[in-house]
């Protein structure tokens, strides 16, 4: 059982555009344009009680353990796409020109932080919101779950992708 939060904040935005312009009978020329950036950042808090046996439906032995992980979401995207282009009609012949560019790229990254928590832990489960049960420490028992003395770094990703 995982206890998570998630916390997300997006910033999107982007344009479009198109111009025309008839240079004659039959003859025509285009500018097309695309641009779109995201910005897709969060965090995500997860705490995770590690039950290894029961003495009884509702608690838990003290051969139970914690752990937390910490995640920083990063990443941006953007797109652009440009053409140009021109249609002329010779009578029953028509040429078509046109010219294109485009590029897309991510960047940024998902840090992480995954803490090893103390374990000796005794559970007993809270069914007072029975659709939500959860594992609460029991108090005065084991280490306490609630101090960060309590955890060891046991690994981190702080890389760009």
């Amino acid at each position: 059982m995982d206890v998570r939060e998630y916390t997300f904040y997006r910033h999107r935005y982007g344009f479009v555009g198109s111009a025309d312009y008839k240079l004659g009978q039959g003859s025509l020329i285009y500018l097309r344009g695309l641009f779109s950036h995201f910005l897709d950042n969060g965090e995500d808090w997860i705490y995770t009680p590690a039950v290894n046996s029961f003495i009884s439906p509702t608690l838990t032995g003290n051969d139970s353990q914690t752990d937390y992980s910490h995640v920083i979401r990063r990443p941006q995207q953007r797109i652009f796409n440009v053409i140009a282009g021109a249609n002329h009609s010779l009578g029953k012949t028509l040429i078509t020109y046109e010219l294109a560019l485009g590029q897309g790229r991510s960047n940024g990254g998902f840090y992480s932080a995954h803490l090893s928590g103390p374990s000796n832990v005794q559970f007993t489960l809270d069914t007072s919101q029975p659709f939500l049960p959860k594992f609460v420490p029991v108090a005065g028992v084991g280490p306490d779950v609630f101090d960060p003395a309590n955890y060891n770094l046991g690994g981190g990703n702080f890389k760009l992708f």
